[in-house]
């Protein structure tokens, strides 16, 4: 025991002034080799609670299989980005997050000033602090290597210590309830180490999941890095196409990552009416995957287990229908308005900035916040009465939309008009810009498409643009403003002051002194939020969104879809020619009688 004691003091570093001072600082000093020796020997215990600590050759230490520090030669123990997680004194004293703990390693025990935390006895850990005390075996350890087991085991003490005091200390002062819903290997976008995660159990061919997605991407866009999104898959029974649309997702994620799971996740829920198997096939094309792996991951139903696993996931959770939100746990159901997606991040972020600022690491925030929380639905809540079924726009209603003094593209008296609510810095906007062109070029002289601004106020460039297209359109009418908007399509991503006065320095006839000044007295604003506020109305909040002879139609649809609706209106269109309307008031006596409100 004696000599297992000088040899601790032997091999760790030598502090100046340790004895009594608070804040300590590791030594330079080179390691002692039998160090060396020590950190080389791997170790493995099953903490009574179920965690795998682990010790590898490298001096690695990871819990539950994931790298967390890293014990170096001199006997520190640091983080991931080299920050000082703890050191080992040569009188066997822990210094824990710069400060000297009452911690201490004294022969084969840890002591808490003269309280046993834990002791060796044989290849058994003891705790007898746990409640109730335990004994476990430990994998690996040998004569040299019992310190480094005591000291690694007590630092994980600590910083469970740690984190559990600062976790309460951040606790919500209200009743919420937290779920807590795995991660492991989930598809995901966002920040690496967000300050909120938000779990959605969504299914591709769930018209309410496809209407959160903007909202979604609203978040993504307006907390940064501060939030993340995981994915998992609820799949609903009477959705014929969706699971093998989720097996499609997973087969993409399997071949390219995160990055082809998420171009195929977007690709799905922009053609959510086109997802039978060739369809899902040409998408695979398009991404560029394997086309035979992926024809066998779909024939071998590959990827059915995992999302099986997910679905039950989702179900033991309460998450019955899609989609289903768990915000840092917090559970969030339906396409709800991206207001309540904000009440809750808001208040999440703030508990994790406070639990940071406590010394959580921000990479370990969701699984701090999410610890203690529910398992599975709460009991009251299975018996509770059945959610009464959210409301579906009706397809098939007809909305009063005016065509007044705004751009037009086609001949005035077109059949089918389509009025478009759009956005200059909307990524789904500028995706149906080709749609829109083929259907142009399909229907010719039937066809007019309306413009009617509706920038999203999440981004940030998105009314200086509508305000300098309007103002290119006051000077030179359509043809200008098509050809400017064109242009601020192409240049989506370029949008800044400078950017829009060097594209209307190229539309011919524009007097720049004058767009200027149109621009610094915001001359068409007024109009431009008379557009937003009519499309509110009308239940289109998001972008793009076409009214096409009054009837709604929303998203970055696929062409079949447009066409479809086209000529069903078409055919009315001309019943009424037939019947004496003239070609040039179809329109107006269409939309006449229509709605002002959604229609359920």
């Amino acid at each position: 025991m004696r000599r297992l004691w000088l040899w601790l003091v032997l091999v760790t570093h030598v502090l100046s002034g340790c004895g009594t001072t608070a804040s300590l600082t590791a030594s330079a000093t080179p390691a002692p080799s039998r160090w060396t020796e020590v950190v080389r020997t791997p170790l493995r215990v099953t903490m009574p609670e179920g965690r795998v600590i682990a010790l590898g050759e490298d001096g690695t230490v990871t819990v539950d299989g994931e790298a967390t520090w890293r014990l170096e030669l001199d006997g520190r123990i640091v983080d991931l980005e080299a920050e000082p997680v703890a050191t080992l004194l040569p009188d066997g004293r822990i210094s824990h997050r710069r400060e000297l703990s009452s911690w201490r390693i004294e022969g084969d025990s840890v002591l808490d000033t003269d309280t046993p935390i834990a002791s060796l006895e044989g290849e058994t850990l003891a705790l007898p602090s746990m409640e109730p005390p335990a004994h476990v075996p430990v994998i690996g350890v040998a004569a040299e290597s019992r310190a480094t087991l005591l000291y690694v085991v007590a630092v994980d003490r600590l910083e469970r210590a740690r984190t559990a005091a600062a976790l309460a200390a951040a606790q919500p002062d209200d009743d919420r309830v937290y779920y807590r819903v795995p991660i492991d290997g989930a598809p995901s976008r966002g920040g690496d180490a967000a300050l909120v995660t938000i779990v959605a159990f969504e299914d591709f061919q769930c018209p309410f999941c496809s209407r959160a997605e903007p909202t979604l991407a609203r978040v993504l866009e307006a907390y940064g890095s501060d939030v993340r999104i995981v994915f998992r898959h609820q799949p609903l029974p009477f959705h014929q196409n969706a699971m093998t649309a989720a097996e499609a997702s997973m087969e993409a994620f399997a071949q390219l990552g995160p990055r082809g799971f998420w171009a195929m996740h977007d690709l799905l829920f922009e053609n959510q009416r086109s997802l039978d198997r060739a369809s899902l096939d040409r998408y695979a094309a398009q991404l560029g995957l394997d086309a035979a792996r992926f024809a066998s991951a779909l024939d071998q139903h590959t990827h059915r287990a995992r999302i099986e696993e997910d679905m039950s996931l989702g179900r033991t959770l309460g998450a019955h229908g899609t989609p289903a939100f768990f915000i840092n746990g917090v559970e969030l159901m339906g396409a709800q308005p991206y207001e309540e997606f904000q009440s809750v991040i808001d208040r999440e972020r703030e508990r994790a900035t406070q639990l940071v600022r406590a010394g959580v690491a921000r990479g370990s925030v969701y699984d701090v916040v999410t610890r203690n929380g529910r398992t599975r639905e709460a009991e009251d809540a299975q018996v509770a009465a059945p959610t009464p079924p959210r409301p579906i726009a009706d397809p098939h209603a007809v909305y009063a939309v005016p065509v007044t003094t705004q751009p037009v593209l086609g001949p005035t008296d077109a059949l089918a008009t389509i009025v478009i609510f759009s956005d200059f810095q909307c990524p789904f906007c500028a995706r149906v810009e080709p749609t829109l062109a083929q259907l142009r070029t399909q229907y010719g002289n039937d066809l007019r498409i309306v413009w009617r601004n509706n920038p999203l106020p999440f981004h940030a460039n998105a009314m200086p643009a509508a305000e300098a297209a309007m103002e290119i359109y006051a000077q030179t009418g359509a043809r200008g403003f098509w050809a400017f908007h064109d242009l601020l399509f192409e240049n989506r991503e370029t949008l800044e002051r400078a950017d829009l006065e060097r594209m209307a320095a190229t539309i011919r006839g524009v007097r720049l002194p004058r767009f200027r000044s149109a621009l610094d007295q915001h001359t068409h604003q007024a109009a431009i939020e008379a557009d937003a506020a009519l499309a509110r109305s009308l239940g289109a909040t998001g972008t793009p969104s076409f009214f096409i002879n009054g009837r709604n139609l929303r998203g970055a649809q696929p062409i079949e879809a447009f066409r479809t609706l086209i000529d069903e209106v078409l055919t009315a269109a001309r019943a009424r020619v037939a019947s004496g309307t003239p070609r040039a008031r179809v329109y107006a006596e269409t939309v006449a009688s229509g709605a002002i409100a959604p229609v359920f």
